[in-house]
């Protein structure tokens, strides 16, 4: 299984891949298309800019947003994009920018089923909505382990990796705990 991280790498290179392939897949000033990492976008109105493309690698945004601020860019390399800006360069009018008729749907669109309801649901997604996600999250039963003994000898991240939970429901059951045992020891019980 990937790591969250993992998954991020994959998205921004998937997302990277999309946008060149939208944009002709190459400089257009100069032709180079042997590295994608190698291209950019360069807004041929900066003062039309709305977002940068960086931007979106911490921030996602819909491929609609994304799909109107590429109408506004060209895909140029590296040396071609500091060449414009150095003005050694200038932008040609038959300059190729966003490209309506390229498909960049998903290949692959793979379906499985939630396990709490059984509707369809995306194979990257474990369930099929959030209100699924949070029933999910209820069926761990507390009583199975001894948390406070678990805590001594493990860290609260190994505890929900082990158990299946996320960290915050073993933060929350802790404060329940030591909550309880307050309210005993208050009442004298």
């Amino acid at each position: 299984m990937m790591t969250s991280a993992e998954r991020v790498k994959v998205w921004r290179e998937n997302m990277k891949n999309k946008i060149v392939a939208v944009m002709g897949g190459k400089c257009c000033l100069c032709g180079y298309d042997r590295c994608n990492k190698s291209l950019a976008l360069h807004h041929i109105n900066p003062s039309e800019k709305e977002f940068s493309f960086g931007a979106i690698r911490a921030c996602p945004v819909k491929w609609e947003t994304i799909v109107s601020e590429l109408k506004k860019c060209i895909l140029v390399c590296h040396n071609c994009h500091g060449e414009i800006h150095a003005g050694v360069l200038q932008i040609p009018d038959n300059c190729i920018t966003y490209n309506e008729s390229i498909d960049i749907s998903p290949k692959n669109k793979e379906k499985t089923y939630c396990p709490i309801c059984g509707k369809e649901k995306p194979i990257h997604s474990i369930t099929c909505s959030k209100e699924c996600a949070g029933k999910k999250s209820r069926k761990f039963d507390w009583d199975k382990i001894d948390l406070l003994e678990e805590v001594k000898n493990k860290t609260i991240t190994q505890i929900a990796s082990e158990i299946g939970v996320s960290d915050v429901a073993v933060h929350k059951r802790l404060k329940k705990i030591k909550a309880l045992k307050s309210t005993r020891v208050v009442a004298g019980v």
